[in-house]
């Protein structure tokens, strides 16, 4: 489980090399490879939480774990989306700096972080999907049913996201319908891939992912956004999803994955953040001109920014585990002693 969410931080921090308008104006090269990743490393973070989730649990209990580790780490973190509208309007030239047309507007930022869950939306929606999974799978028993449920959550959000996207509706509602359609989906299958060896496991990979690289190919030559489209993107993200679960299994045990896939919470809270700072570094500080290049240049380019990133966001891990361990739901370091008053000791 570890390899896996290590791989899909990997993917996320590649998916944050564009700048915030989701436009790749340093590495133009990597627009493609970037879109394609995007079609399922979200699903993919949904389909591992079903395997964790644990429905056992009292209630009250599950949702105040859930809410210190989710909903807590979210409103924290998601401050920093709210310096870059106050750092724009003390100095308007950043907005040049990060190469970016999006309107920073701080009232605009307010609303989109506090009551759209637009900030680190990820937390949001995989609260509201845990929810929803929690629910359901306490009310639906056979697992076919649970796997059908989560097929319709899944469709439900791609119509949402097709036909009404501009309808908004607050807290990553939506999304969380997809976070809970892959949950369900995973609830129904984590008895049968747990008892899957690599023999067995091998060519369901390499199945999907065949299936992923054609309907990849489709949809780049498909114009449109109809319901055909949309089911060609449900087909991708579930077929990435089993042929990233398939890799991990693969691998089975790496250091470095099992420690970023550890620290998670942390790697995925300030990607955005870390990835703009190692961006201002290399195309601004070292002036590399990537956009000027050929595209297995800036391959190169873009991964090395992105190992630049995972080694400041391990650091950064260390210190939020140490001393910000209250903003993510962690327990106390084994060791830090809390300081009491002089009036406490005295009693």
């Amino acid at each position: 489980m570890d390899v896996a969410k290590g791989i899909g931080i990997v993917l996320v921090s590649f998916g944050h090399l564009p700048n915030g308008d989701g436009q790749s104006v340093w590495l133009p090269a990597l627009a493609v490879p970037i879109w394609v990743i995007s079609l399922f490393h979200m699903p993919f973070f949904y389909f591992l939480g079903g395997f964790t989730l644990n429905s056992n649990k009292p209630f009250g209990q599950f949702l105040r774990r859930r809410v210190l580790t989710l909903l807590v780490p979210y409103y924290i973190f998601s401050l920093y989306f709210l310096a870059k509208p106050v750092a724009m309007l003390l100095k308007g030239s950043l907005a040049t700096t990060f190469r970016s047309a999006h309107d920073y507007d701080l009232g605009r930022q307010l609303v989109d972080v506090f009551i759209m869950g637009n900030g680190l939306w990820f937390l949001w929606a995989f609260f509201i999907g845990e929810v929803i999974t929690y629910a359901l799978s306490r009310l639906i028993y056979r697992k076919p049913l649970l796997a059908l449920t989560g097929i319709a959550f899944i469709l439900i959000y791609g119509l949402y996201t097709t036909f009404i996207p501009t309808i908004p509706i607050p807290l990553q509602i939506p999304r969380g319908i997809q976070a809970a359609g892959y949950m369900l989906l995973a609830l129904s299958l984590r008895s049968w891939v747990k008892e899957l060896t690599m023999s067995r496991m091998a060519p369901i990979t390499l199945g999907c992912l065949m299936v992923f690289a054609c309907v990849v190919i489709v949809l780049t030559n498909a114009n449109g956004n109809g319901t055909a489209s949309l089911l060609l993107q449900v087909i991708a993200a579930t077929a990435g999803t089993f042929a990233c679960t398939g890799l991990a299994m693969a691998i089975n045990s790496n250091t470095i994955l099992e420690y970023i896939g550890r620290g998670s919470l942390v790697f995925y809270a300030l990607n955005a953040l870390t990835l703009n700072v190692a961006k201002l570094f290399f195309f601004r500080v070292l002036r590399i001109k990537a956009w000027d290049v050929s595209w297995p240049l800036q391959t190169v380019i873009g991964l090395a920014v992105v190992a630049f990133s995972l080694v400041l966001l391990a650091l950064e891990n260390e210190i939020v585990h140490k001393w910000l361990w209250w903003a993510i739901g962690a327990q106390r370091p084994v060791g830090v002693v809390r300081q009491t008053p002089a009036t406490e000791d005295q009693g």
